[in-house]
C-alpha cells in the first residue's frame, strides 16, 4: 500500500513537471515580462531584436559596462581570445554582411564611413565615362564600386590604407577577389585629386578588356 501510495505521489509529479514545461512560454510576471527559462518564439524574439535596434538607432539604448575599469587579467584574456585562430572566408563573408546591415541602418554611425571626398571625385569620373555601376557592392572586402561584369574599384584614403605601400588587409582582399576572377582597380586619392585623366583612361581600358 505504501508502495503504492509512493508510485503514485512520483507519477502525478512527473505529469506536474511535464504540464509546467508546456505552460512556461505562458507565464508572466506581474510587469508582463515572459518570466525567465521560457523558450521564446520567434516572433518575439524579432520583436525584441527591432525594439532593441530603435533604442540604438535613437541613442536609447545605455551599455552596461561604459565607463567601468577593466582587470589586467581580463585584459589579456580578451587579447588572447582570437591569437592564432584563422577565420575561414565564409566567416569573414558573414562577418562583412553583417557589419554592413548594421551600417546601412545607422546601428554603427561613426564607425565606418563612406562617401568621402575621393570616392565621390572618383565616381564622377566614372560618371563622365557613361557607365553603369554599383556603390558599396556586397563582395569580400566591399569595393567602393563596382562594374559588370567583374571590375571592383577602391579609392584608398592615404591615412587609412597606409600609403604608398597599402595594408595587409587590403593585400589579403585583393588575393580573395582576384582568386574569384575579379578585376581589382585601386587609387590613391592623392592621384584621385591631382590625375583624373589617366584614372580614367585606366578605368576605361579595364571596362574594354573585360567586355
Amino acid at each position: 500500500m505504501v508502495l503504492w501510495l509512493k508510485f503514485t505521489h512520483l507519477e502525478k509529479m512527473i505529469n506536474k513537471s511535464k504540464q509546467g514545461k508546456k505552460n512556461r512560454a505562458k507565464v508572466r510576471d506581474a510587469q508582463g515580462k515572459f518570466v525567465k527559462g521560457h523558450p521564446t518564439s520567434k516572433k518575439i524574439k524579432k520583436k525584441i531584436s527591432n525594439t532593441l535596434k530603435k533604442k540604438i538607432k535613437n541613442g536609447e539604448f545605455i551599455i552596461p559596462w561604459k565607463g567601468k575599469k577593466m582587470s589586467e587579467e581580463r585584459r589579456k584574456q580578451l587579447g588572447t581570445f582570437n591569437k592564432g585562430k584563422k577565420r575561414t572566408l565564409e566567416f569573414k563573408q558573414k562577418v562583412s554582411k553583417g557589419l554592413k546591415k548594421a551600417y546601412a541602418e545607422g546601428l554603427r554611425k561613426g564607425v565606418w564611413m563612406h562617401d568621402t571626398r575621393p570616392e565621390r571625385e572618383l565616381r564622377e569620373i566614372i560618371n563622365e565615362i557613361g557607365i553603369d555601376f554599383e556603390e558599396q557592392k556586397n563582395l569580400f572586402g566591399t569595393p567602393d564600386f563596382f562594374i559588370e561584369p567583374n571590375i571592383c574599384i577602391f579609392a584608398d584614403g592615404v591615412y587609412w590604407h597606409n600609403y604608398p605601400n597599402g595594408t595587409e588587409r587590403d593585400k589579403e582582399v585583393n588575393k580573395i577577389l582576384e582568386s574569384q576572377k575579379y578585376k581589382i582597380l585601386r587609387f590613391w586619392e592623392t592621384d584621385i585629386y591631382s590625375d583624373k585623366i589617366k584614372i580614367k583612361e585606366e578605368i576605361e581600358n579595364s571596362i574594354r578588356k573585360a567586355n
